[in-house]
């Protein structure tokens, strides 16, 4: 990676520069050097999910080095370096500045994300063409090979900042590259669905540039930003194990792409409590390359021919005013344009893919008023208007209208109680063309969600009450309600519920617990049509209605004490239990033979996750300290969806979907010294 190298290249300059940088006798020089070594136990991946830990099951190093310089002639002038290998990742770093004058900074660092990584899959190989073993005969009897899904990620930046006057200029380049496999998805048919490990070799570099003035009552602020996104992995050829007379198919996975946008914002002040502010931005997105259908025959050409291009347009204006101590309102209103210039792709001899051009305005209003006896009252009013359409052999056109208007209350607070309520109410009216309308009669169609009317109601109420002087106790409710008006099938209903209590206690000025628990519930519910029915016409497209529920539920404890002045520790524990189930319905007799009313439950999902960090620092002396850090996480999914149990139906299970992780790390660091 050229650009990874060059930054490197700046990294070393750097630090072989600030030998020099201390020579001044009155200059601040602080010099840091962490070494110690760690143990994991299967934590590859285990802790976060865009952790890293290059290594697992075995020993590892830890190490950090840093440099900080201040200029002893003159106080806002600084420099500095570090780098460290860790948990989390590897990663270096530094700086030279001039507070308000001047900045020159670069980041580097290298981390892995990985998520129960181990599968076993009817593939042996993780290339970009995947062919099934010479002896496969079918999903009975066939061999398993093992693979491992994970992307490393290497990111780069360098950041420059100079101020002339009122004018400020600053620019940055970065760039990441990601390497490793992921676990991607195909089907022709509904009974031919496979999941198949892909490869993943992309790189991405941004440039951003920004010119900002401030000056009296005005700030103003000019912007370019562009990105390059390129795929060297660029198509995914695969064998059907289901399926093993179709042809090999070639799987698109994203062709080069790049978008460029230029902007303008700011705001001027009228005085102390008037404002009016503004953003306008232009950007182009194209992809300009070969690009493929989603799924077809291997061996066939790119639709070369064809060029993928959009437009966005994007205008904000906002006004605020405080008029008094008590009163104050704000008035905003935005414009969003998507002018989708793509070539409408002939994905059959009859029909066409669907480009949407998008154009949505938004009109706000909201204003806070200081009621006499502490009462203080927020209230607000929105409207947004949506409109798409496509360009196809058919055009469509979707209107959608949204209307909302919100309040929120804080109530005198009774005794040492202190109460908010929150009140917000939707509605959601839609226009759809003919053509539209008359696609959705057909089974295989079925409005998105933003495109259902209905209405949305929320409630909201929360508070705190100090129980001590050393104790406070917090807590929230919030329910959700979406109704939706569906003329046909899909969509139906959508209600969460979410409460959460916390409790922060200080014994002693020392020792400071906090707790916390929160409780989630979602239940959605949604109309179907049997699809595909047989020959029969006595029940064609029998409805039916599937209902699903996913609760979760968190509680955790936080330990932070100061043992002595020399030592600390602090310890974090938590448990989150997450379940989900599904059941439907049968509204009417189906052809297939269910009768009305009988009902069916679907397997559900389960996970339970704990985690305990825990970290002791033990300064030894002025210069030396001694850190010790703990952690573990246990996961349990037993009713996990794809096990390995499951390897005979889809041909692919991951191996590992319950575990137990740890890992222990020993460090000490030396502060030496100025020099």
């Amino acid at each position: 990676m050229s650009t990874m190298r060059a930054l490197i290249g700046c990294g070393v300059v750097s630090l072989a520069a600030t030998p020099s940088l201390a020579s001044a006798g009155d200059d601040d020089v602080s010099t840091w050097l962490e070494f110690g070594a760690g143990l994991s136990e299967n934590g590859n991946g285990r802790f976060g999910e865009y952790r890293q830990l290059l290594q697992t099951d075995r020993a590892f190093a830890l190490g950090a080095v840093g440099y900080q310089w201040r200029d002893g002639d003159d106080r806002y002038r600084s420099g500095g370096f570090h780098a460290s290998a860790d948990l989390a990742q590897n990663l270096a770093g530094g700086y030279l500045a001039r507070q308000g004058d001047y900045r020159i900074g670069f980041d580097l660092r290298e981390f892995e994300a990985i998520s129960r990584e181990r599968f076993v899959s009817v593939y042996p190989g993780d290339g970009s063409v995947q062919s099934l073993p010479p002896d496969y005969a079918g999903l009975a009897g066939a061999r398993g090979f093992v693979g491992h899904a994970g992307v490393r990620r290497q990111q780069g930046s360098l950041d420059l900042m100079r101020r002339w006057g009122q004018w400020r200029l600053t620019a940055t380049l970065a760039s990441e590259d990601k390497e490793g496999t992921r676990i991607t998805g195909a089907s022709e048919r509904f009974g031919d669905a496979v999941l198949i490990p892909a490869p993943v070799d992309q790189r991405q570099d941004t440039v951003d540039l920004q010119l900002a003035y401030q000056g009296g009552q005005w700030v103003l602020n000019t912007g370019w930003y562009y990105a390059r996104y390129t795929n060297h992995a660029r198509s995914l050829t695969f064998a059907n194990p289901v399926n093993t007379t179709a042809p090999l198919r070639t799987l698109d996975l994203a062709p080069d792409n790049d978008i460029s946008r230029i902007s303008l914002d700011g705001h001027y002040r009228f005085g102390p409590a008037r404002q009016v502010s503004w953003y306008i931005s232009r950007a182009d997105a194209r992809q300009d390359d070969g690009f493929l259908e989603p799924l077809m025959p291997a061996g066939s050409a790119l639709i070369d021919s064809l060029d993928a291009r959009r437009v966005d347009t994007d205008l904000r204006l906002a006004y605020r005013a405080q008029v008094n101590a008590r009163f104050g309102y704000r008035l905003r209103w935005d414009y969003r344009d998507r002018d989708n210039r793509t070539d409408v792709l002939p994905i059959s001899a009859t029909g066409f893919s669907h480009l949407y051009d998008h154009r949505r305005q938004r009109w706000s209003a909201d204003a806070r008023y200081r009621l006499p006896g502490q009462w203080r009252l927020r209230a607000g009013l929105e409207f947004e208007a949506v409109e798409r359409t496509t360009r196809s052999d058919i055009r469509f056109r979707d209107d959608l209208d949204t209307t909302q208007l919100w309040s929120e209350l804080r109530l005198p607070d009774l005794g040492a109680l202190a109460l908010r309520l929150k009140v917000v109410a939707e509605e959601r009216d839609s226009d759809l063309s003919d053509a539209r309308e008359a696609s959705i009669s057909a089974p295989s169609q079925a409005l998105p969600e933003y495109l259902l009317a209905g209405r949305s109601t929320q409630y909201q109420v929360s508070g705190d009450l100090p129980l001590s002087e050393r104790t406070l106790l917090a807590g929230s409710y919030r329910r959700i309600n979406d109704d939706f008006d569906n003329p046909a099938y899909g969509l139906r209903g959508r209600t969460s519920d979410e409460v959460s209590l916390n409790v922060s206690w200080q014994p002693r000025k020392a020792l400071a617990v906090s707790a916390y628990a929160l409780y989630q519930a979602f239940e959605i519910s949604q109309n179907g049509l049997e699809f595909h029915p047989t020959g029969s016409p006595s029940y064609a497209n029998a409805p039916w209605r599937q209902w699903i529920d996913d609760d979760s539920r968190t509680v955790g404890i936080n330990f932070r004490w100061q043992v002595s002045p020399a030592l600390d520790a602090s310890l974090d524990i938590s448990h989150s239990d997450n379940d989900s189930d599904y059941r439907s319905r049968w509204l009417a007799d189906a052809d297939t033979g269910e009768v009305g009313g009988t009902s069916d439950t679907l397997p559900g999902f389960g996970v339970d996750t704990q985690r305990i960090e825990s970290t002791v620092n033990w300064q030894y002396r002025p210069d030396l300290r001694f850190t010790v850090r703990y952690l573990f996480e246990r996961f349990r999914g037993d009713d996990w969806a794809w096990d390995a149990a499951d390897f005979t139906a889809l041909g692919f299970g991951w191996g590992m979907p319950s575990y137990d992780g740890h890992a222990v790390m020993v460090s000490v660091r030396h502060d030496f010294d100025s020099l």
